[in-house]
Protein backbone atom coordinates (compact mmCIF):
# COMPACT_ATOMS: atom_id res chain seq x y z
CA UNK A 1 0.00 0.00 0.00
CA UNK A 2 1.08 3.55 -0.63
CA UNK A 3 1.44 6.03 2.23
CA UNK A 4 -1.83 7.70 1.19
CA UNK A 5 -3.71 4.39 1.24
CA UNK A 6 -2.30 3.53 4.68
CA UNK A 7 -3.58 6.85 6.01
CA UNK A 8 -7.03 6.12 4.58
CA UNK A 9 -7.10 2.66 6.19
CA UNK A 10 -6.03 4.06 9.57
CA UNK A 11 -8.66 6.80 9.30
CA UNK A 12 -11.45 4.33 8.47
CA UNK A 13 -10.42 2.03 11.31
CA UNK A 14 -10.27 4.98 13.71
CA UNK A 15 -13.84 5.92 12.81
CA UNK A 16 -14.89 2.34 13.50
CA UNK A 17 -13.10 2.32 16.86
CA UNK A 18 -14.58 5.58 18.06
CA UNK A 19 -18.05 5.13 16.59
CA UNK A 20 -18.60 1.42 17.05
CA UNK A 21 -16.09 -0.35 19.28
CA UNK A 22 -15.95 1.95 22.30
CA UNK A 23 -19.76 2.21 22.77
CA UNK A 24 -20.04 -1.59 22.76
CA UNK A 25 -17.40 -1.96 25.45
CA UNK A 26 -19.13 0.68 27.58
CA UNK A 27 -22.57 -0.97 27.36
CA UNK A 28 -22.15 -4.46 25.87
CA UNK A 29 -25.58 -5.66 26.94
CA UNK A 30 -27.32 -3.41 24.42
CA UNK A 31 -25.71 -4.90 21.31
CA UNK A 32 -26.14 -8.69 21.02
CA UNK A 33 -29.37 -10.01 19.54
CA UNK A 34 -31.66 -12.33 21.51
CA UNK A 35 -30.50 -15.37 19.53
CA UNK A 36 -26.85 -14.63 20.24
CA UNK A 37 -27.48 -14.72 24.00
CA UNK A 38 -28.19 -18.43 23.53
CA UNK A 39 -24.44 -19.04 23.22
CA UNK A 40 -23.74 -17.15 26.43
CA UNK A 41 -26.34 -19.04 28.46
CA UNK A 42 -25.22 -22.43 27.18
CA UNK A 43 -21.60 -21.50 27.91
CA UNK A 44 -22.52 -20.51 31.45
CA UNK A 45 -24.31 -23.82 32.00
CA UNK A 46 -21.39 -25.81 30.57
CA UNK A 47 -18.95 -24.09 32.94
CA UNK A 48 -21.40 -24.62 35.84
CA UNK A 49 -21.32 -28.35 35.17
CA UNK A 50 -24.81 -28.76 33.71
CA UNK A 51 -23.51 -29.72 30.28
CA UNK A 52 -24.66 -28.44 26.91
CA UNK A 53 -28.08 -27.11 27.84
CA UNK A 54 -29.92 -23.81 27.71
CA UNK A 55 -32.62 -24.54 30.28
CA UNK A 56 -30.61 -26.94 32.51
CA UNK A 57 -33.37 -29.46 31.72
CA UNK A 58 -33.08 -30.38 28.04
CA UNK A 59 -29.70 -30.95 26.37
CA UNK A 60 -29.05 -29.01 23.17
CA UNK A 61 -26.69 -28.98 20.22
CA UNK A 62 -28.43 -26.04 18.51
CA UNK A 63 -25.32 -23.99 17.86
CA UNK A 64 -22.24 -23.79 15.68
CA UNK A 65 -19.68 -25.75 17.70
CA UNK A 66 -16.48 -23.75 17.24
CA UNK A 67 -17.96 -20.49 18.52
CA UNK A 68 -19.68 -22.28 21.40
CA UNK A 69 -16.29 -23.71 22.35
CA UNK A 70 -14.71 -20.24 22.28
CA UNK A 71 -17.48 -18.67 24.39
CA UNK A 72 -17.35 -21.53 26.88
CA UNK A 73 -13.60 -20.99 27.20
CA UNK A 74 -14.17 -17.29 27.87
CA UNK A 75 -16.71 -18.02 30.60
CA UNK A 76 -14.35 -20.52 32.16
CA UNK A 77 -11.53 -17.94 32.25
CA UNK A 78 -13.72 -15.23 33.85
CA UNK A 79 -15.05 -17.62 36.48
CA UNK A 80 -18.52 -17.84 34.94
CA UNK A 81 -19.18 -14.18 35.67
CA UNK A 82 -21.92 -13.38 33.14
CA UNK A 83 -21.26 -9.64 32.96
CA UNK A 84 -17.52 -10.14 32.53
CA UNK A 85 -18.18 -12.97 30.08
CA UNK A 86 -20.30 -10.74 27.86
CA UNK A 87 -17.72 -7.93 27.94
CA UNK A 88 -14.80 -10.22 27.12
CA UNK A 89 -16.82 -11.93 24.38
CA UNK A 90 -17.52 -8.58 22.70
CA UNK A 91 -13.87 -7.56 23.07
CA UNK A 92 -12.64 -10.83 21.53
CA UNK A 93 -15.04 -10.32 18.63
CA UNK A 94 -13.62 -6.86 18.04
CA UNK A 95 -10.15 -8.42 17.87
CA UNK A 96 -11.56 -10.88 15.34
CA UNK A 97 -12.82 -7.89 13.33
CA UNK A 98 -9.33 -6.44 13.19
CA UNK A 99 -8.17 -9.85 11.99
CA UNK A 100 -10.87 -9.72 9.31
CA UNK A 101 -9.53 -6.38 8.06
CA UNK A 102 -5.99 -7.79 7.96
CA UNK A 103 -6.92 -10.92 6.02
CA UNK A 104 -9.18 -8.91 3.71
CA UNK A 105 -6.09 -6.85 2.91
CA UNK A 106 -4.01 -10.02 2.34
CA UNK A 107 -6.61 -11.50 0.01
CA UNK A 108 -7.04 -8.32 -2.00
CA UNK A 109 -3.28 -7.80 -2.16
CA UNK A 110 -3.07 -11.29 -3.63
CA UNK A 111 -5.68 -10.22 -6.22
CA UNK A 112 -3.90 -6.91 -6.87
CA UNK A 113 -7.00 -4.87 -5.92
CA UNK A 114 -5.93 -1.38 -4.90
CA UNK A 115 -9.08 0.06 -3.39
CA UNK A 116 -9.99 -2.85 -1.10
CA UNK A 117 -10.34 -0.52 1.89
CA UNK A 118 -13.55 0.94 0.45
CA UNK A 119 -15.25 -2.13 1.92
CA UNK A 120 -14.15 -1.36 5.49
CA UNK A 121 -17.19 0.87 6.28
CA UNK A 122 -19.56 -1.84 5.02
CA UNK A 123 -17.89 -4.48 7.17
CA UNK A 124 -17.79 -2.08 10.14
CA UNK A 125 -21.55 -1.66 9.97
CA UNK A 126 -22.07 -5.39 9.53
CA UNK A 127 -19.77 -6.55 12.31
CA UNK A 128 -19.85 -3.69 14.78
CA UNK A 129 -23.28 -2.07 14.58
CA UNK A 130 -26.20 -4.38 13.73
CA UNK A 131 -26.48 -6.99 16.45
CA UNK A 132 -23.94 -9.61 15.39
CA UNK A 133 -22.21 -9.48 18.78
CA UNK A 134 -22.15 -12.78 20.70
CA UNK A 135 -23.01 -14.60 17.46
CA UNK A 136 -20.58 -16.69 15.43
CA UNK A 137 -20.38 -14.05 12.65
CA UNK A 138 -16.98 -12.59 13.58
CA UNK A 139 -15.25 -15.94 14.02
CA UNK A 140 -16.89 -17.28 10.86
CA UNK A 141 -15.79 -14.23 8.87
CA UNK A 142 -12.20 -14.49 10.07
CA UNK A 143 -11.89 -18.22 9.34
CA UNK A 144 -13.65 -17.73 6.01
CA UNK A 145 -11.10 -15.17 4.80
CA UNK A 146 -8.13 -17.21 6.02
CA UNK A 147 -9.48 -20.31 4.27
CA UNK A 148 -10.15 -18.33 1.08
CA UNK A 149 -6.65 -16.88 1.07
CA UNK A 150 -4.85 -20.20 1.38
CA UNK A 151 -7.27 -22.04 -0.90
CA UNK A 152 -7.02 -19.58 -3.79
CA UNK A 153 -3.28 -19.23 -3.32
CA UNK A 154 -3.03 -23.02 -3.67
CA UNK A 155 -5.39 -23.16 -6.65
CA UNK A 156 -3.52 -20.47 -8.57
CA UNK A 157 0.01 -21.62 -7.68
CA UNK A 158 1.46 -24.00 -10.31
CA UNK A 159 4.10 -25.07 -7.76
CA UNK A 160 1.53 -26.21 -5.20
CA UNK A 161 2.56 -29.02 -2.84
CA UNK A 162 0.67 -31.84 -1.15
CA UNK A 163 1.06 -30.06 2.19
CA UNK A 164 -0.82 -27.08 0.71
CA UNK A 165 -3.84 -29.30 0.07
CA UNK A 166 -3.62 -30.67 3.61
CA UNK A 167 -3.63 -27.16 5.09
CA UNK A 168 -6.64 -26.25 2.94
CA UNK A 169 -8.51 -29.36 4.15
CA UNK A 170 -7.86 -28.47 7.79
CA UNK A 171 -9.01 -24.89 7.21
CA UNK A 172 -12.17 -26.16 5.50
CA UNK A 173 -12.83 -28.35 8.55
CA UNK A 174 -12.44 -25.40 10.92
CA UNK A 175 -14.64 -23.26 8.66
CA UNK A 176 -17.35 -25.94 8.73
CA UNK A 177 -17.29 -26.02 12.53
CA UNK A 178 -17.39 -22.21 12.63
CA UNK A 179 -20.56 -22.08 10.52
CA UNK A 180 -22.13 -25.35 9.41
CA UNK A 181 -23.92 -23.99 6.34
CA UNK A 182 -20.58 -22.86 4.96
CA UNK A 183 -20.70 -26.39 3.50
CA UNK A 184 -22.29 -24.87 0.38
CA UNK A 185 -19.26 -22.68 -0.34
CA UNK A 186 -16.87 -25.44 0.72
CA UNK A 187 -18.61 -27.77 -1.72
CA UNK A 188 -18.00 -25.32 -4.57
CA UNK A 189 -14.37 -25.01 -3.49
CA UNK A 190 -14.00 -28.79 -3.60
CA UNK A 191 -15.38 -28.93 -7.15
CA UNK A 192 -12.88 -26.30 -8.25
CA UNK A 193 -10.04 -28.10 -6.45
CA UNK A 194 -10.86 -31.42 -8.12
CA UNK A 195 -10.95 -29.69 -11.51
CA UNK A 196 -7.54 -28.09 -10.91
CA UNK A 197 -6.05 -31.37 -9.71
CA UNK A 198 -7.39 -33.18 -12.76
CA UNK A 199 -6.34 -30.60 -15.37
CA UNK A 200 -3.33 -28.81 -13.87
CA UNK A 201 -1.62 -31.33 -11.63
CA UNK A 202 1.28 -32.88 -13.51
CA UNK A 203 2.26 -35.53 -10.95
CA UNK A 204 0.04 -38.01 -9.07
CA UNK A 205 -3.60 -36.96 -8.91
CA UNK A 206 -4.83 -39.50 -6.35
CA UNK A 207 -2.60 -38.29 -3.51
CA UNK A 208 -3.73 -34.63 -3.50
CA UNK A 209 -7.38 -35.72 -3.76
CA UNK A 210 -7.00 -37.96 -0.72
CA UNK A 211 -5.01 -35.37 1.24
CA UNK A 212 -7.66 -32.74 0.50
CA UNK A 213 -10.70 -34.95 1.10
CA UNK A 214 -9.93 -37.31 3.98
CA UNK A 215 -9.16 -34.81 6.79
CA UNK A 216 -12.28 -32.77 6.02
CA UNK A 217 -14.49 -35.85 5.62
CA UNK A 218 -13.14 -37.21 8.93
CA UNK A 219 -13.98 -33.97 10.76
CA UNK A 220 -17.52 -33.91 9.36
CA UNK A 221 -18.12 -37.61 10.05
CA UNK A 222 -16.84 -37.30 13.63
CA UNK A 223 -19.02 -34.26 14.27
CA UNK A 224 -22.13 -35.96 12.85
CA UNK A 225 -21.43 -39.15 14.79
CA UNK A 226 -21.07 -37.21 18.05
CA UNK A 227 -24.34 -35.39 17.43
CA UNK A 228 -26.23 -38.57 16.64
CA UNK A 229 -24.83 -40.53 19.57
CA UNK A 230 -25.43 -37.67 22.03
CA UNK A 231 -28.61 -35.99 20.74
CA UNK A 232 -30.19 -38.34 18.21
CA UNK A 233 -29.62 -35.96 15.28
CA UNK A 234 -26.72 -35.82 12.84
CA UNK A 235 -26.95 -32.01 12.72
CA UNK A 236 -28.11 -29.39 15.26
CA UNK A 237 -31.73 -29.72 16.32
CA UNK A 238 -32.27 -26.03 15.49
CA UNK A 239 -31.70 -26.84 11.82
CA UNK A 240 -34.25 -29.64 11.96
CA UNK A 241 -36.81 -27.28 13.52
CA UNK A 242 -36.30 -24.49 10.96
CA UNK A 243 -35.78 -26.69 7.91
CA UNK A 244 -38.26 -28.63 5.76
CA UNK A 245 -35.81 -30.67 3.67
CA UNK A 246 -36.65 -32.59 1.50
CA UNK A 247 -40.06 -30.87 1.37
CA UNK A 248 -40.17 -27.66 -0.67
CA UNK A 249 -41.14 -24.52 1.27
CA UNK A 250 -40.53 -21.62 -1.14
CA UNK A 251 -40.64 -18.99 1.61
CA UNK A 252 -39.11 -15.71 0.40
CA UNK A 253 -39.41 -14.10 3.82
CA UNK A 254 -36.79 -16.58 5.04
CA UNK A 255 -34.22 -14.35 3.32
CA UNK A 256 -35.42 -11.02 4.71
CA UNK A 257 -33.65 -8.64 5.20
CA UNK A 258 -29.95 -9.62 5.22
CA UNK A 259 -30.44 -12.33 2.63
CA UNK A 260 -31.37 -9.57 0.19
CA UNK A 261 -28.22 -7.64 1.10
CA UNK A 262 -26.13 -10.76 0.63
CA UNK A 263 -27.93 -11.35 -2.66
CA UNK A 264 -26.93 -7.91 -3.90
CA UNK A 265 -23.30 -8.66 -3.03
CA UNK A 266 -23.51 -12.00 -4.81
CA UNK A 267 -25.03 -10.42 -7.92
CA UNK A 268 -22.30 -7.75 -7.99
CA UNK A 269 -19.64 -10.45 -7.70
CA UNK A 270 -21.09 -12.45 -10.59
CA UNK A 271 -21.21 -9.29 -12.72
CA UNK A 272 -17.62 -8.53 -11.70
CA UNK A 273 -16.60 -12.04 -12.75
CA UNK A 274 -17.98 -11.38 -16.22
CA UNK A 275 -16.22 -8.01 -16.51
CA UNK A 276 -12.78 -8.78 -15.13
CA UNK A 277 -10.00 -10.20 -17.28
CA UNK A 278 -7.88 -11.24 -14.32
CA UNK A 279 -8.14 -15.01 -13.81
CA UNK A 280 -7.75 -14.93 -10.03
CA UNK A 281 -10.52 -12.42 -9.51
CA UNK A 282 -12.83 -14.26 -11.89
CA UNK A 283 -12.33 -17.55 -10.03
CA UNK A 284 -12.86 -15.99 -6.61
CA UNK A 285 -15.94 -14.03 -7.61
CA UNK A 286 -17.52 -17.06 -9.30
CA UNK A 287 -16.81 -19.63 -6.58
CA UNK A 288 -17.77 -17.52 -3.57
CA UNK A 289 -20.74 -16.16 -5.51
CA UNK A 290 -21.86 -19.69 -6.39
CA UNK A 291 -21.56 -20.81 -2.74
CA UNK A 292 -23.55 -17.80 -1.54
CA UNK A 293 -26.19 -18.44 -4.21
CA UNK A 294 -26.56 -22.10 -3.21
CA UNK A 295 -27.06 -21.09 0.42
CA UNK A 296 -29.81 -18.61 -0.48
CA UNK A 297 -31.51 -21.14 -2.76
CA UNK A 298 -31.50 -23.70 0.05
CA UNK A 299 -32.88 -21.19 2.55
CA UNK A 300 -35.67 -20.24 0.13
CA UNK A 301 -36.52 -23.83 -0.81
CA UNK A 302 -36.24 -25.64 2.50
CA UNK A 303 -36.74 -23.14 5.34
CA UNK A 304 -40.07 -22.02 6.78
CA UNK A 305 -38.47 -19.82 9.42
CA UNK A 306 -37.13 -16.27 9.09
CA UNK A 307 -33.35 -16.61 8.66
CA UNK A 308 -32.61 -13.04 7.66
CA UNK A 309 -30.18 -12.28 10.47
CA UNK A 310 -26.78 -10.93 9.56
CA UNK A 311 -24.72 -13.94 10.59
CA UNK A 312 -26.37 -16.15 7.93
CA UNK A 313 -24.92 -14.24 4.98
CA UNK A 314 -21.28 -13.50 5.76
CA UNK A 315 -19.98 -14.51 2.31
CA UNK A 316 -22.54 -12.32 0.52
CA UNK A 317 -21.57 -9.31 2.64
CA UNK A 318 -17.88 -9.89 1.87
CA UNK A 319 -18.72 -9.89 -1.84
CA UNK A 320 -20.62 -6.63 -1.40
CA UNK A 321 -17.64 -5.10 0.43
Amino acid sequence: MSKREKIIVVFLCAIGIVGCIIPVLLKPGQYPSDDAFFYLQVASNIVSGYGSTFSRITPTNGYHPLWQLVVSGIYFVVGNDKAAGLWVTCFVQQLFFLGIIYWLYRLNEFLHLRYWYIGIPILSVFYLCIGTYASEAHLHGLIFLIACYYFFRTILNPLRKTTDWFLVSILFSILFLARLDSIFTIGVFFILAFYVIKTKQSDSKIQPVLVLTLPFASFVALYCWYNYSSYGHFLPISGAIKGTFPHFAGYFRSLYPMGYVGGIGTLMALIGALRTKQTGRKIIYLTIGAGSTLLMIYVFCFTHHVTGWAWYYVSGVFLLA
